[in-house]
Formats: C-alpha cells, structure tokens, sequence
C-alpha cells in the first residue's frame, strides 16, 4: 500500500514538472514572440496559474 501511494506521489510530481515546463515554454515563446493577440490576451491567466502550481 505505501508502496502504490509513493508511486502515485511521484507520477503527480512528474505531471507538475511536465505542466510546469509546459506553461514556461508557453509563456516566453509568446512573450517574445507572438503569434496571435488570443496568445497575448490569455498570458496572465497562465502566469497566475502557474504561480499557483509553484505554490501547491
């Protein structure tokens, strides 16, 4: 049982590192580059969930 829990515990934080990295690319590929003013328009709202993933 502890044992299915650990594995659980580390599949989560991988799934956190891969949304983590996910949402940076996002983020400065847009910030330097973007490609439409919807990329623009939702990049708060990305950054915002983002620092709440670094919060939890």
């Amino acid at each position: 049982m502890k044992i299915e829990i650990a594995k659980k515990g580390g599949e989560k934080a991988e799934e956190k590192k891969r949304l983590e990295s996910a949402l940076l690319t996002f983020i400065e590929r847009t910030a330097k580059e973007p490609v439409s003013e919807k990329e623009v328009e939702v990049l708060p709202a990305l950054a915002h969930e983002l620092i709440e993933l670094w919060k939890s």
